[in-house]
């Protein structure tokens, strides 16, 4: 990934097995004769590597109380098309939490440029046991009762810009905190 790999072909056919690692995908219509698929090609397959987040940046690069920054988050293969009726970018969602806060814990009151949505689900609890045990419940298929907890999971805003590699979320501020924990 690294090194630009963003798709593969791989041929097993006849005792021959090799992977080609490749750059980017073609655009529709872009590929062999301006088609997006071709067939009858035995014992080829090929695909793209699945979703990774490589690392993020902010702008500024340090983070400022109260003041608005942009964060990106950088992958491969998030999703985007250049063809509108088929992009999915603006699907994705960042959110913050503190660091000992489970993901689905309401974002933080300092946190602005952010929203989740309070919702309830339905889940099988695990008790954790022990000196380690964490304070947040283990969700899980279990052998306790099944119990309604408060998540918030529908975030938003949508990303101010994206593509196959990244996805920027604009305005964000983080304030002083307000306790101590």
């Amino acid at each position: 990934v690294a090194q630009g790999c963003r798709t593969y072909k791989y041929l097993s056919h006849n005792g021959i097995q090799h992977c080609y690692l490749q750059g980017p995908a073609f655009e529709d219509g872009d590929g062999y004769w301006g088609t997006e698929r071709q067939e009858n090609w035995p014992g080829w397959t090929s695909g793209l590597v699945t979703t990774r987040l490589t690392t993020f940046t902010t702008v500024p690069a340090v983070v400022q109380e109260d003041t608005a920054f942009n964060l990106t988050i950088e992958g491969v293969s998030l999703p985007f098309s250049a063809d509108q009726r088929r992009d999915r970018s603006d699907k994705q969602r960042v959110k913050l939490v503190r660091e000992n806060q489970a993901c689905y814990a309401a974002v933080p009151e300092e946190v602005s440029g952010i929203g989740c949505a309070r919702s309830t689900r339905s889940v099988r609890e695990l008790e954790a046991q022990g000196p380690s045990a964490s304070s947040a419940p283990l969700l899980s298929t279990g052998t306790y009762g099944d119990k309604a907890v408060e998540v918030f999971v529908l975030c938003s805003p949508k990303p101010s810009s994206a593509s196959s590699e990244h996805a920027t979320f604009s305005g964000l501020s983080v304030g002083s905190s307000k306790s101590t924990t």
